[in-house]
């Protein structure tokens, strides 16, 4: 079973907690993160591959746009993460032709 670090049970649900980076900001962004992520575990062809490959999918079939600023903004902050290693930021030019190769970006 993976690890949940950030989420916690209250008794109104699971709640996500420890967001060091979260701020205020364009939604198109947090779309753009979420694809970036995904795609990132889509390529790297792990056991959760397949599932976030399904979920990507999903998301990039939602009416909202996903503009190439919000997406190159993703790909940069993904980049200097300090948390991910060099086979992980490898990944990221991959990451971005598959999210570009299902999507028209704005």
């Amino acid at each position: 079973m993976g690890r949940a670090e950030n989420v916690i049970l209250t008794p109104e649900g699971p709640r996500v907690i420890d967001w060091s980076d979260a701020a205020e900001g364009d939604p198109g962004l947090d779309r753009a993160a979420t694809a970036v992520v995904l795609a990132q575990a889509a390529v790297a062809g792990g056991s959760l591959s397949a599932s976030a490959d399904t979920m990507l999918t999903a998301l990039l079939e939602s009416p909202s746009p996903l503009t190439r600023t919000a997406l190159a903004e993703a790909l940069r902050r993904r980049g200097t993460n300090p948390t991910m290693g060099r086979s992980e930021v490898e990944l990221l030019d991959v990451a971005a032709e598959l999210i570009l190769s299902r999507v028209q970006t704005g």
